[in-house]
């Protein structure tokens, strides 16, 4: 996911206006029109655990890239399925902070 590699180090603010701007295009990633959720599962798959290494998990640098990218999920207006797909593989991957309790 090059935008979110080019924005990376942004705040969680920016990141979710550029998230929001591509649901669509992930949405038509596939070729049925009722496969759009596949297009959602791969934005949201891509986007959290992109700098995951099997053997060392996320590093302290990757793992705060991560939490941002996870947060700005949250502040988008992405669909209500892309934002309960972050949190589930946030809780999956233990980037969910204390205070993380679910879709605002």
């Amino acid at each position: 996911m090059t935008f979110l590699s080019q924005n990376e180090n942004e705040q969680p603010e920016v990141l979710a206006l550029v998230l929001s701007s591509k649901q669509r295009e992930f949405e038509h990633i596939c070729p049925e029109q009722t496969d759009r959720w596949l297009g959602q599962e791969i934005m949201v798959v891509v986007g959290i655990v992109q700098f995951y290494w099997i053997a060392t998990g996320f590093s302290s640098e990757n793992l705060g890239k991560q939490r941002r990218i996870y947060q700005a999920f949250r502040l988008s207006h992405c669909s209500l399925e892309i934002k309960a797909l972050a949190e589930d593989v946030a809780q999956s991957y233990e980037l969910m902070e204390d205070w993380d309790h679910g879709i605002d």
